[in-house]
């Protein structure tokens, strides 16, 4: 597919998240881009007109609605352009990486004082100092302080990711305290490995430990990577999937794992940029009632 021109990005990108009107668009265009990218009301209409036959946007019912104020939204065609496009964005970005940077394991992480016991409890003993300097941001071991804020990343990321796939009861209140008390048990018995992306504040959340899989007794497995809302498309769910093959590695591991809902589409093109081949797959039965698919990876 050929790469988006900066018109037909931005007004794909300004309505992933709802409906708006050509001077909505323009308006958001102008903020995001920091002026640099201006959308003129030709430059709307023709862009628009195009984008409609192309079937990645529609015309949504408004009862203000007009010829001269018509709102728009984005299909489900246009959302997978947006996210090939970004995808091929962040390609950009790493190859550029490669490059200005030479030892890329260096460069994703310096390891700090790492202790290897694995502790009973957190009154037992206090979180290690473990940090790996990524770039600007930072990723360390999640602290008890961080708790409440990660786990409003996570239930962020569930609403955002899953509301589409799942059964609304999983976003109610009483999963979203579900998944919070699961975090606080892993934390306090240490089962699996949680650290979180840190820059303007804490930004993502990066869970891993020896898998449970049967079949893979020795393989290291992804539980999960979430990003917060304001810090996507930065490169962060990049940044953490790198961190813990560089990890599984360090613990003398030569495969990962990584399992995801087989709608989820993003994510499994993520996996797949990132060279994860898909191998098994399972239905969901319970609450969850979805396709799920697992993602292996040679290290």
């Amino acid at each position: 597919m050929e790469s988006l021109t900066e018109s037909y990005f931005y007004i794909l990108l300004c309505l992933y998240n709802g409906r708006k009107h050509g001077y909505g668009i323009m308006r958001e265009t102008a903020q995001l881009s920091q002026g640099r990218v201006k959308i003129t009301s030709g430059t709307m209409y023709g862009a628009a007109t195009n984008l409609l036959k192309k079937g990645w946007i529609s015309e949504a019912k408004d009862a203000d609605a007009t010829d001269r104020k018509r709102l728009y939204e984005l299909t489900d065609k246009g959302r997978e352009v947006l996210s090939r496009e970004i995808d091929r964005l962040h390609q950009l970005l790493e190859s550029a990486a490669q490059v200005m940077q030479p030892d890329p394991a260096a460069a994703v992480s310096t390891l700090q004082g790492a202790s290897q016991s694995v502790p009973e409890s957190e009154e037992s003993c206090p979180p290690r100092a473990y940090k790996a300097e990524i770039r600007i941001g930072t990723v360390r071991k999640l602290e008890k302080q961080d708790l409440q804020r990660v786990g409003e990343i996570l239930n962020e990321g569930w609403r955002r990711t899953y509301r589409e796939i799942l059964s609304p009861e999983m976003f109610s209140e009483k999963w979203d305290l579900r998944r919070i008390q699961q975090l606080r048990q892993e934390f306090n018995t240490r089962r699996l490995d949680n650290y979180i992306y840190e820059e303007e504040g804490i930004e993502g959340i990066l869970t891993f430990g020896k898998t449970e899989d049967r079949d893979k007794p020795r393989a290291f497995e992804i539980w999960r990577i979430y990003v917060c809302e304001n810090a996507r498309m930065q490169g962060i769910g990049t940044k953490l999937l790198t961190f813990a093959e560089q990890e599984a590695r360090r613990q003398g591991f030569q495969e990962c794992l990584i399992w995801a809902f087989e709608k989820n589409t993003a994510a499994c093109r993520f996996y797949e940029r990132h060279g994860y081949v898909k191998d098994a797959g399972k239905y969901l039965e319970g609450d969850y009632q979805a396709e799920g698919v697992r993602y292996c990876k040679k290290l």
